[in-house]
């Protein structure tokens, strides 16, 4: 499975016109925000996922979390494929509606055999 550095690596012997792209990927790649250039640990073809997003700081809460969704999305088109409903539990909706994430996958979700609980507390201005 290649990695964000093997991406990287072709961007750099491309012509000029890539080198804006590779001095974007430096910091994601050789800098504090490499952590996604790893193979994953995770067994992702495990029936039950769960992801933890609540310590992530401002840094990598976004692009995280842009991760996350896509990992999603690509398990609902997966299995909707094969026939197989995914459900998708979400609790504290509200980061994601902040960060305005959710578009593509709640859109999408439903056209490919995906089901969407939502799950926040109540928030009241005090």
């Amino acid at each position: 499975m290649p990695v964000m550095s093997d991406f990287y690596e072709i961007l750099m012997n491309q012509p000029e016109e890539a080198k804006g792209m590779t001095l974007f990927l430096e910091l994601f790649v050789n800098g504090s925000l490499n952590i996604f250039n790893h193979q994953t640990n995770v067994d992702v073809d495990n029936r039950f996922m769960v992801y933890g997003i609540r310590d992530l700081g401002t840094e990598l809460g976004p692009i995280t979390m842009l991760v996350m969704m896509e990992s999603i999305q690509n398990r609902i088109i997966e299995t909707g494929k094969r026939g197989v409903s995914t459900w998708l539990y979400i609790d504290e909706f509200m980061y994601f509606l902040i960060r305005n994430i959710l578009r593509s996958i709640c859109s999408s979700s439903g056209k490919k055999s995906g089901s969407k609980a939502d799950y926040a507390q109540v928030l009241r201005k005090t």
